[in-house]
């Protein structure tokens, strides 16, 4: 699983992955996309994945 490589989620077993896995959503930007400004109230987590050429992001 992807989310077993971010850090904050290695120690979590697999039914716990699958748990958070099954709560998100994935989202893709373009090249130069603003995905937040400093300052701004987060609402949201967003797990940034720059996988070769493309970003991935997971809400």
């Amino acid at each position: 699983m992807c989310a077993s490589r971010i850090p904050i989620f290695s120690t979590l077993s697999r039914e716990e992955l699958v748990e958070i896995i099954s709560t998100t959503g994935s989202e893709k930007f373009s090249k130069g996309d603003t995905i937040c400004f400093e300052g701004m109230e987060a609402h949201t987590l967003y797990i940034i994945i720059l996988d070769k050429d493309k970003l991935k992001s997971y809400t």
